[in-house]
This record gives C-alpha cells, structure tokens and sequence, in this order.
C-alpha cells in the first residue's frame, strides 16, 4: 500500500481513470468540497468553483475517460476533467448510486418511484430517461452488456444476463454502489472480515473468488476503485475525520 492522496483536510471519494494514471477526488482543502484531479504528475488541482456545501459522491470514469459522472446533493452531473465544466441533469433527481451505463451516452441511478427503489437509465443526449430494473438499488454493466445490480430488501447481487435474472453472489450485500466494482473481467467487492475489512474477487465467467484482507486499519467500506490492470484505490478515515485515499498495486 503506498499514500496517493493526502493533506489536513477531508480528501474522498476518490476514482481513479482506467489506466490508474488519473485521479478525481472530493476534499475540502479550500474551504468547501470540491471536485479535485491528481494528474500523471501528481499534480492536485481544484476542478469545481461551488460557493455552497455539496454532498459529492458516486464518482467514475466514462468507458473513454473524457468524463466523470457523480452525484452533488442527490443531483446527477457530468464533468469534463479538462476544463471543470459541470452539467447537471434534473431529469433524475433524489438518486442513488450513480454509474456509466453501456456507453458514455448513458447513465444509471437508482431513484425512489411509489415507496420503492428502481434502477433508471438516462441518455445524456437526449434527456431520455426510462426504467431498467424495477426492483434494484445499484447497477453496473459488465463488457459482455451483462448487468450485475443489487436489490435494497434482497441478499446478494444479482445479474441480468439475456433476460434472465440469478443470483450471483450470496453471501453479502454491498449498501453502497461505490464499494463494488466490475473490472478486469471480474466482480471487485470490499467486504468486512471480523474487525477488519477484506477485497473479495469473483471471476465473472468461472465464479472463482479470491479474498485478501487489507493491511490497514480504518478503512472506508463504501469507496473502492479498480483499474484495468487491478490497481485498487481506498479510503482511510484518519483522524479529525480525515478520509486519505490509497492505493494498492
């Protein structure tokens, strides 16, 4: 494990770009939370202006990289890590566990219809937006198109595959849509070990799982990040409430 990001201050919710080489993180270094990039130099610099408090998470990386999405305040948005330009999208309001869906056209959320959690999709060209999943609470796309999601008041995480449902996993069920991750043709997933927390790996075509506790203390269980090549980026809750984002090779 080696420090990737760290300063007195709160610094999370970190994602990193595919390739590992790029980092989108919240801290409140100046003030307010703010959107942050830590670059291939590892240069830190302030992308967002916000002159409000915002509640900023669910951050990832487009398929192509040019974009982030997240969530501010239960609002869907987009940056550009260029040039720091947010665009919001009112057409999902009051969301949950926001993702990139099969394309850099298209978004995930969870979002609260009658009483109950359903998984929507919005095209970002178009506005349109229409239900996926009437009964889920977090949702990813794996390469295949196969969707992998979990359910708010059902075990496990499930997947659709060519219209089918099953259970894929039953032995724990993430809470937050940022503590799983799909990437190097597997199912990444922080899961707690007795009084520590562990990264559970599930091969999506064998189901092979491979488990290795975490070397660390007081690490958060809902921020995970996976690159391509399995680098992995954490959370740690220091002192004064100071989340430090790591990285594992």
């Amino acid at each position: 494990p080696q420090r990737f990001v760290a300063s007195s201050r709160r610094d999370t919710a970190g994602t990193l770009r595919h390739d590992g080489k790029e980092l989108i993180f919240v801290s409140n270094r100046s003030g307010l939370p703010q959107l942050w990039r830590r670059d291939e130099q590892g240069t830190e610099k302030q992308l967002s202006r916000l002159s409000t408090f915002s509640h900023i998470d669910e951050l990832s990386y487009s398929a192509d990289d040019k974009l982030v999405a997240g969530s501010l305040n239960q609002q869907v948005f987009v940056l550009n890590p260029e040039n720091g330009e947010l665009k919001f999208f009112p057409q999902l309001g009051n969301v949950r566990n926001v993702s990139w869906g099969r394309s850099s056209n298209e978004l995930l959320a969870a979002v609260s219809v009658d009483g109950r959690w359903q998984i929507n999709s919005l095209m970002l060209d178009s506005g349109e937006q229409q239900p996926l999943l009437t009964d889920g609470f977090s949702a990813k796309y794996a390469a295949d198109g196969t969707l992998y999601f979990t359910r708010l008041y059902k075990k496990g995480i499930w997947r659709l595959k060519q219209g089918v449902e099953e259970l894929f996993y039953d032995q724990y069920t993430p809470h937050f849509g940022s503590s799983w991750q799909l990437a190097s043709e597997a199912l990444w997933l922080l899961r707690p070990n007795d009084n520590a927390m562990g990264i559970l790996k599930i091969d999506l075509h064998t189901g092979k799982r491979e488990e290795r506790d975490i070397p660390m203390e007081k690490v958060s269980p809902r921020l995970l990040s996976v690159t391509d090549d399995g680098q992995i980026s954490l959370a740690l809750l220091g002192p004064a409430n100071t989340d430090i984002v790591e990285v594992i090779n």
